[in-house]
């Protein structure tokens, strides 16, 4: 069980990493109105919205790594 678990991982990091590079990447859209320090410049919002994205992907990436790689060599 863990090692499905330790794949399902692997699988959302890359989503995530993949999601935050789309999100950096593509054409901003308009900001909502509670971000009025962004709206002069909504690219911002999104570069920023993609690194965490990003960052975190790698996070969950490494840890889902480790349970997979530990797991097969018990």
């Amino acid at each position: 069980m863990e090692k499905i678990v330790g794949y399902l991982g692997l699988f959302m990091s890359v989503f995530f990493m993949f999601t935050g590079v789309f999100i950096m990447w593509k054409q901003p859209l308009n900001v909502p109105a509670y971000f009025s320090s962004l709206q002069s410049n909504p690219a911002v919002f999104h570069f920023i919205l993609g690194a965490m994205l990003l960052a975190y992907g790698i996070f969950r990436f490494v840890r889902a790594y480790k349970m997979v790689t530990n797991n097969k060599t018990q």
